[in-house]
């Protein structure tokens, strides 16, 4: 396949993924999410508790990759939540 061919799907797709993660972020409710993202996490976690808890969860979840029970959704909740709670 010639590279610039490549090359256009590469950005369509890099644009795509971080659209998608816009759209993700914008709609963040942590209430509603967090639990779901991080079950074993306190109520009363801190905000710097819950960027940690994120951080190390978006880490185990990518060595996760390429095994079958890798979850890219969750991965990508991961990243919405996390840069939703950076900006709060």
């Amino acid at each position: 396949m010639d590279k610039s061919i490549l090359d256009a799907i590469t950005l369509r797709a890099e644009h795509s993924a971080a659209a998608m993660l816009e759209r993700g972020y914008s709609t963040y409710d942590r209430a509603r999410m967090l639990p779901r993202l991080l079950p074993n996490l306190s109520q009363s976690a801190t905000t710097d508790e819950i960027l940690f808890a994120l951080r190390a969860a978006i880490t185990a979840e990518r060595k996760r990759a390429g095994h079958w029970s890798f979850e890219p959704n969750r991965l990508i909740g991961l990243m919405q939540a996390l840069k939703a709670e950076k900006r709060s």
